[in-house]
Order: structure tokens, then C-alpha cells, then sequence
């Protein structure tokens, strides 16, 4: 399970996804999608991963919501979310920060950032990132990336990269 940033949803995964509502229990949502969830730190975004990367966003009734899914299969059907549809590169990890940046990893890929509908990728050959093999991604509350990889962790905030290593960080 994965509580949003408020406390006041919980998305849990198997089959499907499920939103509950954590006052009253009920459920409130049920996404034709498997994979881990994570929230945005905002906690108007779930991210699905899995075979493909899935990315809803939640707004209070009658405000505009999207969903965006960034591969081709598996379209889940929510009543009145509208559907946005962006070309991605290659990734099956994602999450989502307050700044509505979309961060997709993929192991031998790096990270790919999808920033007012332009995406950039960084790798280790045109940035300090570690290496190409991100195996998870993280943000946060300060929405900096923290990225897995096999040879240790990087971390990037939009223009600085950390990293750490058996080797630096003991």
C-alpha cells in the first residue's frame, strides 16, 4: 500500500489499484492497472509502474483531472478523467513532483524528464549520473531525484548531481 502525502488515501496494488478512502473505508477508485504506486509529494499524482508506467492525477470533484499513460496498452477507465497521451522514452519506473515533472527510469536507459511536454534524458555519458542501470526512483520533499542504481545512489535536484558509492560514502 502507499498512503497519499495528506493521509487521507491509501492505493493499494495487486490485480488492480484501489484508492480507499482512510476516514470512512470505502473505496473510491479502481484502476485496471498492476505495479508498485507511488504519490507525488503533492499528492495529486499516482504513479503506476510495472510493465508500463501509468499516471493519474487527482483533483477534487468537478476540477479538471487528467491521466496520462505513456505507453500504448492497457487503457484504465476512470469517469471523467480525461486521457493525455505522451511519447516516452523507454521506462517502467516513474514518479511525479510538485512541479507536474514526470521522472521515468529504466535499468540501462538512465532517466528520462518530461518537463512542459519536452522530455530530456540524462545518462552517464551526458551527466554525473552514476550509471545507466536506474533500478528505482524516488523524490523528495525537497523534490530532488534519488536514483538507484548498481553502483550506488544519485541524487539530482534539476542542476546539481551527488553521488554516493561504497567507495565515498563508507
Amino acid at each position: 500500500v502507499a498512503w497519499s502525502p495528506d493521509g487521507r488515501l491509501i492505493a493499494s496494488f495487486g490485480n488492480e489499484v484501489r484508492l480507499w478512502d482512510v476516514r470512512s473505508g470505502q473505496e473510491v477508485a479502481q484502476i485496471a492497472a498492476r505495479g508498485t504506486v507511488t504519490w507525488s509529494p503533492d499528492g495529486t499524482m499516482l504513479g503506476i509502474g510495472g510493465d508500463q508506467l501509468q499516471l493519474y492525477a487527482l483533483a477534487e470533484a468537478g476540477s479538471a483531472v487528467r491521466y496520462a499513460h505513456v505507453t500504448e496498452v492497457n487503457e484504465a477507465d476512470i469517469t471523467g478523467w480525461s486521457k493525455v497521451d505522451y511519447e516516452t522514452p523507454a521506462g517502467m519506473m516513474g514518479v511525479v513532483d510538485s512541479a507536474g515533472r514526470i521522472w521515468i527510469g529504466s535499468p540501462g536507459d538512465g532517466i528520462s524528464v518530461l518537463s512542459n511536454d519536452n522530455w530530456t534524458t540524462y545518462t552517464a555519458d551526458n551527466s554525473d549520473l552514476l550509471e545507466d542501470y536506474v533500478t528505482t526512483v524516488a523524490l523528495d520533499p525537497d523534490d530532488r531525484a534519488w536514483l538507484g542504481t548498481r553502483e550506488g545512489i544519485s541524487i539530482f535536484d534539476g542542476e546539481t548531481w551527488l553521488n554516493f558509492t561504497p567507495e565515498n560514502s563508507g
